[in-house]
């Protein structure tokens, strides 16, 4: 196997970090984004570097907009 197609089969550390938050349903994710937005690091990212944390709240935000039945007005 060549490395690039290792590196397609592998889920990034962000990428297995918002799998593991989106697994905890919509709500919840509303919850961890407000959570994330205020500074807590959360235990799924406590292992991630500050821009990874940035890109896993990032995505989030992205994904949960996408959800039109799922919107929290609160979120920035």
């Amino acid at each position: 196997m060549n490395q690039a197609a290792h590196q397609w089969e592998t889920p990034s550390q962000v990428d297995q970090a918002v799998e593991t938050l989106c697994a905890h349903g919509c709500s919840q994710v509303h919850v961890f984004i407000a959570q994330m937005q205020k500074g807590v690091i959360l235990d799924e990212v406590a292992n991630l570097s500050a821009n990874d944390r940035r890109s896993v709240l990032a995505t989030l935000i992205d994904v949960m907009a996408t959800y039109k039945a799922c919107r929290n007005p609160n979120l920035v």
